[in-house]
């Protein structure tokens, strides 16, 4: 019985896929990490950064709604991935719901048939407050707007905006550091490539003008480490110097053959460099950029 409802459910989760990758080809740099089992454990389905967690029983009456309703739920945890949303410190209640309502934000505002549903008209107040009061989302903005509302208003809003259970995160944000780690870098470079992919479709991302990935934060903003960026145009190759880490293993076997086990050590005379080969550097002089503000550069 268990083996034939896994079979069930590993086809929804298989058309979902092959849906979304139809319309959203940048999703299959997320699709093959991505992996899904049976946790009767869990309450309804929840994602832990590399595994969809589903209870069978509450996935498959969920999947009686509709097949675009299980696109949506897929799409909104892998969202939640690419947000790193995971990997934060839960900080107040209204957390979880921020998350919620930013990856909702974004699929209610893609123009895919296969995620499509009608916006509710509390929905659409709570989307329309926030373009107003704010240019970016981000976690912590949506939070501080979220404090504004009474308790029972949240609790509407969180049943309005519910998907996936989170229970998973603060097992993951109790793990080890390392791992930790690891999971955001990897979830991180994911989203550097889909929001460069995301850009030769952007006409076709939106209803409407200013609805685009480039208006949600993808991460908390950190200050820009230009080495890493600058490493990307770096290229490696053999230059004239001498290795003082390396030897010519010619020399070094001649001499155990002829000077009873005395081998000579000669340092190579190339190394293996990795440099930029050219780095221009380009100052704007039509008066935007001030002249100290040069000179500091």
């Amino acid at each position: 019985m268990n083996s034939k409802v896994e079979e069930l459910c590993d086809k929804v989760w298989d058309l979902t896929v092959c849906e979304l990758l139809l319309e959203f080809r940048f999703l299959d740099l997320v699709t093959g990490t991505v992996e899904w089992k049976m946790d009767k454990e869990i309450l309804s389905f929840g994602f832990d950064g590399k595994i969809i967690h589903y209870n069978p029983k509450d996935f498959l009456m969920f999947a009686t709604k509709g097949q675009v309703y299980v696109n949506r739920a897929y799409m909104h945890m892998i969202l939640h991935g690419l947000f790193c949303h995971l990997f934060w410190k839960k900080q107040d209640d209204c957390f979880d719901l921020a998350c919620d309502i930013i990856v909702e934000y974004f699929i209610d505002h893609l123009n895919s048939r296969n995620l499509f549903i009608p916006l509710s008209k509390q929905r659409q107040e709570v989307y329309d407050e926030i373009e107003k009061h704010m240019e970016l989302f981000t976690v912590d903005q949506v939070q501080a707007y979220l404090h504004q509302y009474p308790i029972e208003d949240l609790q509407n809003l969180k049943q309005c905006f519910y998907v996936d259970s989170h229970q998973l995160w603060k097992k993951l944000n109790s793990s080890e550091g390392l791992s930790l780690s690891e999971a955001q870098k990897h979830w991180q470079a994911l989203g550097v490539q889909m929001r460069r992919q995301n850009k030769r479709r952007k006409p076709m991302i939106g209803k409407k003008s200013g609805h685009s990935l480039e208006k949600i934060s993808l991460e908390k903003k950190k200050r820009k480490d230009y080495r890493q960026f600058l490493q990307q145009f770096m290229s490696t190759k053999e230059d004239s110097v001498l290795d003082l880490d390396s030897f010519d293993y010619i020399y070094y076997l001649y001499g155990l053959e002829h000077y009873e086990d005395m081998p000579l050590i000669e340092p190579l005379e190339y190394k293996e460099v990795t440099r930029l080969e050219q780095l221009v550097i380009a100052i704007d002089t039509s008066g935007s950029c001030s002249g100290e503000l040069v000179k500091l550069f």
